[in-house]
């Protein structure tokens, strides 16, 4: 959509417009020199006013950082109650965060709805009581319904959350991060922290980018530990426990207790909440000596006592959002997949791996990580947390017809990676056998 001057730019809501740079372009219209802007400047490459508070700005925008700026209305959608989905909480806290920085940002939320019907019957009735420049989708189980409502709305921005790249349109982007790159390093932690040489694992769906994590996590563990390591794993077949609760317990509940008696002595997940880092808090309180890997949020680790947590893979959505919004708020919204990797700095890094405290070797340790962390920056597309020889448990075969998933000398693809349907040796599951990957929705059996 080309500008066509102030009078154009007041009548449009939100920010999605392209406007070619010439004398007479209204505030928000993309500038190289302020000659080009109308009783503006031009600066960070917009027309703009230079203000104090929004009582100083033209009609139709505020003052954002001391510079007058279109607004830009942003819908959030999460499945499920953000109280108790911590990835949804994630992403919530991730766009206000992005907001607060930018300060243009009016932002609503959908969420607790679960199923994806009902939820984008929520989503298409914001949408038809008000336009919204961008909606951001947290959660893959709600792909269809992102499909349907950017086709719908073909003049609003989309993002969601781990998006199969064959479902992208032009106004609908994925966005995701390389998650497996910071449980590489929880493993490493697991590897080095362990006594019985036996760690549990709690999956949450089995698609791809999951299935990278587990991976990602053994292979971690088995370079930390320097010896054969034991990974037992259990599926929860989506984000949690959606099932009745078995004597007053929730799966995840279950299961980690299940993982601690058969010998484990490190316990991670990757599902939506942290029930398995209280699970073990619980067993520790009636004598278990268990640490925990928790999820999503800093403060996680402070569940369990000093010492029982081994770390905690963070996700800060706040650097990608800030960087997605204000390209939709410049009208240069990217399309395809943006998907981020580890950085060094946390304040950049959208995934990270913090060690918990009061462990032995703790200072040491995290030395080491933070050379691991610094190796994983360096690298582009994969990373090396995927570098062969790597052979799985017999799903490898079936799918590329060769024993070895990825060969020596040789790093899994984009493509390989996005794809990943098949577990790397030293994986069992709860009966001692080489675990396989349950079918899915992404993974097919052979």
């Amino acid at each position: 959509m080309k500008g066509l001057g102030w009078p154009f730019l007041v009548m449009a809501l939100g920010c999605t417009l392209v406007v070619d740079p010439q004398p007479g372009a209204g505030i928000g219209a993309v500038c190289e020199a302020s000659s080009q802007c109308q009783a503006a400047e031009c600066l960070d490459g917009l027309c703009t006013v230079r203000c104090f508070e929004s009582a100083g700005c033209p009609g139709g925008t505020l003052c954002a950082n001391e510079v007058c700026q279109l607004p830009l209305a942003a819908l959030v959608v999460v499945p499920y109650d953000t109280v108790q989905d911590e990835v949804g909480q994630a992403v919530d806290r991730g766009v206000t965060e992005a907001a607060e920085q930018l300060g243009y940002v009016e932002q609503e939320l959908v969420s607790g709805l679960e199923l994806p019907s009902a939820t984008y019957e929520q989503v298409a009735q914001r949408l038809s009581q008000r336009s919204f420049d961008l909606v951001i989708v947290g959660s893959p189980a709600l792909a269809p319904g992102a499909l349907e409502a950017a086709n719908t709305n073909p003049e609003t921005t989309f993002v969601a959350l781990q998006l199969d790249a064959t479902s992208a349109v032009d106004n609908l982007v994925s966005f995701d991060a390389r998650s497996y790159q910071a449980y590489f390093l929880a493993g490493v932690a697991a590897g080095r922290l362990t006594n019985s040489g036996r760690l549990g694992f709690i999956g949450s769906t089995p698609t791809p980018p999951f299935i990278a994590g587990v991976n990602a996590f053994a292979l971690g563990a088995q370079a930390g530990r320097g010896a054969p390591i034991v990974l037992e794993l259990r599926w929860m077949m989506g984000p949690h426990d959606m099932g009745v609760k078995v004597d007053g317990k929730s799966k995840e509940r279950r299961d980690t207790e299940a993982l601690v008696a058969a010998g484990a002595d490190v316990i991670a997940h990757n599902v939506d909440n942290n029930i398995p880092v209280f699970t073990v808090r619980d067993l520790n309180e009636t004598g278990a000596s268990v640490l925990a890997v928790a999820g999503h949020k800093p403060e996680a680790c402070a569940i369990v006592a000093a010492g029982d947590c081994a770390g905690t893979v963070v996700t800060n959505w706040t650097p990608l959002f800030s960087r997605f919004i204000d390209l939709v708020h410049r009208g240069e919204p990217p399309t395809g997949s943006l998907l981020e990797s580890i950085r060094t700095s946390n304040a950049e890094s959208v995934v990270r791996f913090d060690l918990g405290s009061g462990l032995p070797g703790g200072s040491s340790l995290a030395a080491e990580l933070e050379g691991l962390r610094a190796e994983l920056a360096s690298d582009a597309g994969v990373g090396r947390v995927f570098d062969g020889p790597i052979q799985s448990t017999g799903q490898c075969e079936a799918a590329t017809g060769t024993a070895t998933c990825v060969e020596a000398g040789s790093r899994l693809s984009d493509e390989g990676l996005a794809s990943m349907c098949w577990l790397v040796t030293g994986i069992v599951d709860e009966a001692g056998a080489p675990a396989m990957v349950p079918e899915s929705t992404s993974c097919k059996a052979p």
